[in-house]
Parts: structure tokens; sequence; C-alpha cells
């Protein structure tokens, strides 16, 4: 069970347990103050759901056709966003590779968003990537 710090110096006020039954979570170690931040993290990656209708890259709302990103395809608010920091780095995969997505309504999901959060989650640095061991899968929830 996961209760201390990497090196050992600081004891966390909970334990990461597993078991069959329950699977993976976290369960108080000792008394916890109210308000009290027991935990600060960062994702790994940020994306899009599996399974969505047409959405800015960089700011995740919901977009119309009128604009979309002049190098890889992906609808987009407009300009500033298609060349913002979060798209950049899928954007660039998508010039290297020579093609373009083409979503063509904004009323039903679009499969094209599918391949966004893993493509993020293989660009990221290794230490991130490291990091995804961590991760639950929700495949039973894909189908939903």
């Amino acid at each position: 069970a996961i209760h201390q710090s990497l090196d050992t110096k600081f004891c966390f006020p909970f334990k990461v347990v597993e078991d069959e039954a329950l699977g993976r979570r976290i369960i108080a170690a000792r008394d916890i103050d109210q308000m009290e931040i027991i935990m600060e993290d960062r994702p790994v990656a940020v994306g899009p759901v599996h399974s969505t209708l047409p959405v800015c890259l960089e700011g995740y709302k919901l977009v119309n056709l009128d604009y979309v990103c002049l190098v890889c395809g992906f609808p987009m608010c407009d300009e500033e966003c298609a060349r913002g920091a979060t798209h950049a780095q899928e954007c660039q995969v998508f010039r290297d590779a020579g093609t373009k997505v083409k979503v063509v309504r904004c009323d039903q999901n679009a499969a094209e968003y599918q391949a966004i959060m893993v493509l993020r989650l293989l660009l990221c640095g290794e230490l991130d990537l490291a990091r995804t061991g961590m991760l639950c899968d929700h495949l039973e929830k894909l189908g939903e």
C-alpha cells in the first residue's frame, strides 16, 4: 500500500490499497482535518472524452464547423485556439503525417476525437508516461 513519499520522508494522510472486490482506492491512514489538503496532482494529459460532439481541442467548448484548423482540419473556436499550445503537439503529428481530418457534422459524436487522448498520452514526456501505469480503465463504460 502506498503511504509514504518516494523518498520516505513524508507520510501521506491516506494509503492506496487494492483488492479484487473493490479495486484500487484511497483510504484514510489517520484522522484528516476538515479542509486539509491531502493531495495535489496534475493530469498526465487533458482532452476530450472518447465519444463527443465536436469540441475545440484547445478550450473544449462545443464548436460548429465555421472554423477548422488549417493544418489538421479539426474544428476549433478560432485561429487563436488553433495556434494554442495544447493543440500544437497533435496538430504537428497530423502535419507530419500529411493528413487532415474532416468532421462533417456538428450535431453528432465524431469518431475523429477518439484518438486525441491516446495521442496526447503518447506525446507526453517519459516521466508522465510512466505515471500512466497508475491509470484505471473504464472499458465497461465506453459502450454507454
